[in-house]
């Protein structure tokens, strides 16, 4: 997408459950083809206790949205897409995968 003195349009949203939208549901929800898009991780508790469970980082609904992402890179028309993912929350002290958030 050009826009004067905008080089990339990368788009975020959340849908009521606080799920990200995908490439796809913002391009049909807004009628524009971003330039990619935003997702982020939450150090907490439930991811925490999804990785000791299941050895992945990354919970089921960062999964699908990858997924998805993948899906609209190889489907799309445009040479390349970003996606900026970033690491939410403040951590007091390094996290240990067999203990707790916040514990040594």
């Amino acid at each position: 997408m050009q826009i004067k003195n905008i080089d990339r349009l990368l788009l975020f949203r959340e849908d009521g459950k606080k799920r990200i939208l995908t490439l796809e549901q913002l391009r049909s929800k807004y009628r524009i083809e971003a330039d990619g898009t935003i997702n982020y991780f939450r150090v907490n508790q439930d991811n925490v206790d999804n990785y000791r469970r299941t050895g992945i980082a990354l919970n089921p609904s960062h999964l699908e949205f990858f997924e998805a992402f993948k899906k609209s890179i190889l489907a799309g028309a445009a040479d390349e897409k970003s996606l900026i993912c970033y690491r939410v929350g403040r951590v007091e002290r390094p996290f240990n995968p067999k203990g707790r958030v916040g514990t040594s």
